[in-house]
């Protein structure tokens, strides 16, 4: 199908995006104990086509490199990554540490074209630039303080970038020894786990009551969605395109947002908009 992997990588964060705004009543309540909760959903319900598929048992016969790779990707993205983007935004507010930290998909394309041999094209290096900057706007659009930024949440959202980068330069050659189904039935057990181990170190003072653990079911199938796409995306399109493509998503969270939270749109998220639709072109042409 042509441009199949592009369509993927879009339709993973259309997903991501739609998953985002079910995640927003639940991140300051239940965070971690939602989280798990998502990755054991999203590890059974994918379970339940694989399994008779035979996917699961060729997960489990995946060679050792995969896991390796896989688990390096985890651990970047739903681990250091993650962890260094929540703590940036803790020191310097989430409309300053998000536009750093959403430059990782301009260092994923100078990590694919270097270390996984990617073409570099005109078009893959505008579209991305276009896709950073229409994460950027939006973002900062909800800047309404005057707080000088501190360097060292600077420092961490750099970092973050980094990481999320690092963590798509792993699933490339990952996706070269598995398919998207069994990567995800190896990385949901592994994000697991990590939450598993965070939880039983920190344990936060949550909980979970009937309307939260709906939003965390309805998470839980963004989630899923978004996982098999965005890998699909990678497979079909690149770890360049992909991750780019999938990097849209704080702008389709943007439209949700206005159309089912009655939030506004202002000159500069339209813009960041339109940004993203010009990049998104280029990228899939």
């Amino acid at each position: 199908m042509p441009f199949g992997g592009e369509l993927m990588a879009i339709g993973s964060a259309v997903a991501w995006a739609l998953t985002s705004v079910a995640m927003r009543p639940i991140a300051s309540r239940a965070l971690w104990r939602s989280s798990l909760l998502r990755m054991l959903m999203c590890a059974a319900l994918l379970a339940l086509y694989a399994w008779p598929s035979g996917a699961l048992q060729r997960a489990i016969s995946a060679p050792p490199e995969a896991f390796l790779l896989l688990l390096g990707s985890t651990v970047c993205s739903m681990g250091v990554g993650d962890s260094l983007y929540f703590l940036s935004a803790a020191r310097i507010g989430v409309a300053r540490a998000l536009p750093i930290a959403a430059a990782f998909p301009l260092l994923t394309t100078l990590g694919a074209v270097t270390l996984l041999h990617e073409a570099l094209t005109p078009a893959l290096l505008l579209g991305t630039a276009l896709v950073v900057s229409a994460v950027a706007l939006i973002a900062g659009d909800r800047v309404r303080d005057c707080r000088r930024t501190e360097p060292l949440g600077v420092l961490l959202a750099g970092l973050a970038a980094c990481m999320w980068a690092a963590s798509g330069l792993f699933l490339g050659p990952a996706l070269q020894l598995v398919d998207p189904i069994e990567g995800n039935m190896i990385r949901f057990p592994m994000a697991a786990a990590m939450f598993v181990f965070y939880m039983a170190f920190a344990r936060p003072a949550e909980q979970l009551d009937a309307r939260l653990v709906w939003l965390t079911v309805a998470a839980a199938v963004g989630t899923l969605a978004s996982a098999l796409m965005f890998l699909g995306g990678i497979t079909g399109a690149g770890v360049a395109r992909g991750v780019a493509l999938n990097a849209t998503s704080p702008v389709f969270s943007a439209i949700f947002a206005a159309l089912l939270l009655g939030e506004r749109v202002s000159q500069r998220v339209a813009l960041g908009i339109a940004a993203s639709v010009v990049g998104t072109i280029l990228l899939v042409t």
